[in-house]
C-alpha cells in the first residue's frame, strides 16, 4: 500500500492554467483544432516555466499524446510520472513548437497569489457596443484609473493587448494579470472607425484611487495651447518648485485657474 503523500508525490504538474476555446476563436487565431489548451497564466518555479511556455500559447500534445477531442491536457498527463522528461507541443504566434520539459509534481504545487498592490488594474468593464466586422472586446472606462490616465475612452474595443489578441474577456483577463504594476502595457482598440495603440504604465487597484484621495503627478499634463503669456510664465513658476516638499499635498488645496473645466 501507499500514502495518500506519496500517491500525490508520483502525479505530474506542469504549472499552468489554461482554458478550452471555442471553435470560432480557434478558427480566428489561425489553430487547426479547438481541443488544445489555451494558456492564461504560467506559475513561478513551475515546469512549464523552466520549459519557456508563456501565457497565449495553444498546447497541442504531450509527448505521443495529441490534446484533442477525445484526450484533454489533464488526461494526457496522466500517462506520465513526476521528474519524466518529456516532449510538449505548442502553437506560438501562428508557429509550431516543440520544448522539453521535466515534469514536476503535483504535491509541491503552491497557490498563486499577491498582495493588491502587485496586482495590475486596468480599470474597464465590458460594454455592449460592438462593431460588425472588428473582433475584440468593447470596455467602457472607469474614472481615475490606468485605463482613464493613458487616454481610452467608453465605446473603445480592445482588439489586441501588447502582442496579444483579444478576442474575449478570458483574454482580457490574461494580458492583464501577467503584467506588474508599474510595466508599460499597450492597449490597441479600435475606435471612430480606426485602429490606435495607446501606451502608458499600469497601476494595481491599489493605487488607482479617486481622485478626491490622491494626485499621480505622472500623469498630471499642462497645455499652454491657450494660455496667455503671464499664464504660460505663472504655471512655469510652479512646476519649478520642488513638488517633493509637498508631500502631504491634497487635492482639496489645490486650486487651479482658469477653471479646466470650462477649458
Amino acid at each position: 500500500n501507499i500514502t495518500f503523500a506519496e500517491a500525490q508525490s508520483s502525479k505530474p504538474y506542469l504549472g499552468i492554467t489554461s482554458n478550452k476555446v471555442h471553435p470560432d476563436k480557434a478558427e480566428k487565431l489561425g489553430f487547426d483544432q479547438a481541443y488544445g489548451s489555451y494558456i492564461t497564466k504560467v506559475s513561478k518555479g513551475t515546469a512549464a516555466e523552466a520549459a519557456g511556455l508563456k501565457p497565449f500559447d495553444y498546447v497541442t500534445a504531450i509527448g505521443d499524446y495529441s490534446v484533442d477531442e477525445e484526450t484533454s491536457l489533464g488526461h494526457a498527463l496522466r500517462n506520465y510520472q513526476a521528474g519524466e522528461i518529456t516532449t510538449i507541443s505548442y502553437v506560438r504566434e501562428g508557429q509550431a513548437m516543440t520544448s522539453n520539459v521535466a515534469l514536476g509534481s503535483i504535491s509541491n504545487r503552491t497557490q498563486d497569489s499577491r498582495p493588491d498592490e502587485e496586482d495590475p488594474f486596468l480599470g474597464v468593464h465590458e460594454s455592449h457596443n460592438r462593431v460588425a466586422g472588428i473582433d475584440g472586446v468593447p470596455v467602457n472606462v472607469s474614472s481615475n484609473t490606468t485605463a482613464d490616465y493613458i487616454g481610452m475612452e467608453d465605446g473603445d474595443i480592445i482588439t489586441r493587448i501588447d502582442n496579444y489578441p483579444v478576442i474575449d474577456w478570458h483574454d482580457m483577463t490574461a494580458a492583464i494579470d501577467n503584467r506588474m504594476p508599474g510595466d508599460n502595457i499597450a492597449v490597441t482598440v479600435w475606435r471612430d472607425g480606426e485602429e490606435m495603440t495607446i501606451e502608458g504604465r499600469i497601476k494595481s487597484e491599489e493605487h488607482d484611487a479617486p481622485i478626491d484621495r490622491m494626485i499621480d503627478m505622472e500623469y498630471m499634463e499642462v497645455s499652454y495651447e491657450d494660455m496667455e503669456e503671464e499664464e504660460m510664465e505663472m504655471v512655469e513658476e510652479i512646476l519649478e518648485e520642488d513638488i517633493s516638499e509637498m508631500p502631504e499635498l491634497m487635492v482639496e488645496d489645490l486650486k487651479l485657474f482658469p477653471n479646466p473645466n470650462i477649458g
